[in-house]
């Protein structure tokens, strides 16, 4: 750390050393002509041989500093010498024109002239401790020791020479303040700097791999447009092969639920047994269906059968599903229905479909409830119905609701197994997404679940 603080703080009087070598370009020509008019002023207006005097120095290192720079416009320490003694020879002149007009009446002008030629310096220049002390103190202690050794010092004048120690003190505090925050400053832009350094790196780095993604998204999007076209052909395809299994299946399916009825007829004391077998024919039927109808809405080929019917009577036709549902099951579950409707209202889309929604939903209800109550509510909400399906079933964990729609996802116990593929929640899903609705799902762990489907009157 501390070498660190070294290696800046010799890059700062580098730094400061190229600005001073900058400055004389400007600064040297400019004091050479001002010094230069001070001198003819001095010889022609004032009658002061001795005032030229005090003159000569600062003209002198300007001059040489002028010419030095233009033969030698490189960086170089000597310079910085040079030019802190330059700013020291400034109010060194002026310490000089006060001993000059000594007597005059005019030393107040000349206190004046150095107390402005303090702070100009403190302002401008920004010097280490040792070239402070050579620009501040070094003249003022000269002129100190002259005056005191050669001229008698009334009170006035010891006031005046206090005045000057104190903008002295001043103009040194300026100067320190000064360096010390332009040393923070430069200080700051270095670690900037390097900073920087790393980011241009690092984007350039970013943009070598921003290339090589660039090349290798592209022959991506080209594998993945040829796989997206071969997906839908594919998923055609299946559709097809699906819609055909379907018919394939259902043909002798119905004829074995047909010869199924005739042999029940004729052997009457095998009901049961004949009832078995219908009944896992029709859920064997149902499951098809329901396959095949997931796999169209995945694809996009479902369409939509637009129709007006009347939403009590659709209520009255859903509210009679779930209850011979639950009749059918035979379990201890109570049915609850909610009607807010006091108003005549009609659906305008897809009945058939919207009534698979609630089949499924209902399926799903019965089978994880085995005791309690199965409530079904309905309200208008703006141009919406609002549909809330609860029950008191085993409910579902917070680990499984967020998959709750996912294809083929059951949810099991380990003391009892459950029947389905795993698909209702998902054709619900879908189907309420085509008709431009919603569906939630909130539940708990053994206190039941609460669905939500939001369908607008009209599509």
């Amino acid at each position: 750390m501390k070498k660190n603080k070294e290696i800046i703080n010799l890059r700062y009087k580098r730094y400061i050393a190229e600005i001073t070598a900058k400055r004389l370009k400007t600064l040297m020509p400019v004091s050479v002509i001002i010094f230069s008019l001070l001198i003819v002023s001095d010889i022609f207006i004032r009658h002061s041989i001795f005032a030229v005097y005090s003159r000569l120095i600062p003209l002198s290192l300007a001059v040489f500093l002028f010419f030095y720079n233009i033969i030698r416009p490189k960086f170089s320490i000597g310079k910085t010498v040079l030019y802190n003694i330059f700013l020291a020879s400034i109010p060194a002149m002026m310490y000089a024109k006060y001993l000059i007009h000594y007597g005059t009446g005019t030393e107040t002008t000349n206190i004046i002239g150095i107390i402005v030629t303090i702070f100009i310096i403190s302002m401008e220049v920004r010097a280490d401790i040792l070239n402070s002390l050579l620009i501040y103190l070094v003249p003022p202690i000269f002129f100190a020791i002259i005056l005191l050794r050669f001229y008698p010092v009334t009170s006035q004048e010891w006031q005046s020479l206090i005045n000057i120690l104190l903008t002295l003190a001043v103009g040194f505090f300026i100067n320190k303040v000064q360096n010390n925050f332009r040393f923070k400053a430069y200080q700051s832009n270095i670690l900037l700097n390097i900073e920087k350094k790393k980011l241009e790196n690092a984007v350039e780095e970013l943009n070598i791999y921003k290339n090589k993604l660039e090349d290798m998204v592209e022959k991506k999007t080209l594998t993945l447009k040829y796989a997206l076209e071969k997906a839908k052909e594919s998923d055609a395809l299946k559709t097809q092969f699906l819609l055909n299994i379907s018919h394939e299946l259902r043909t002798p399916m119905n004829a074995v639920i047909g010869f199924n009825d005739l042999l029940l007829k004729k052997n009457p004391e095998f009901k049961k047994e004949y009832q078995i077998i219908e009944q896992n024919l029709n859920t064997l039927l149902v499951t098809i269906e329901n396959i095949i109808l997931l796999s169209q809405l995945q694809s996009g080929q479902a369409s939509i059968e637009i129709s007006q019917f009347s939403v009590n009577e659709f209520n009255n036709e859903i509210f009679e599903e779930l209850k011979e549902k639950i009749k059918i099951s035979a379990k201890p579950v109570k049915t609850k229905f909610n009607n807010e409707i006091n108003e005549v209202l009609f659906f305008n889309f897809d009945k058939e479909k919207c009534k698979i929604v609630f089949t499924q939903i209902f399926d799903n209800a019965v089978k994880y409830t085995e005791k309690g109550e199965i409530t079904l509510q309905c309200k208008k909400e703006n141009n919406n119905l609002k549909y809330t399906i609860s029950d008191t079933g085993i409910g579902i964990s917070d680990k499984e609701l967020p998959h709750i729609f996912d294809t083929f996802r059951k949810i099991e116990k380990k003391d009892k197994l459950f029947g389905g593929t795993g698909i209702g929640l998902s054709i619900s899903k879908n189907i309420v997404t085509l008709l431009k609705g919603n569906i939630s799902v909130k539940s708990s762990q053994n206190k039941g679940t609460v669905i939500s489907v939001v369908i607008p009157l009209s599509i």
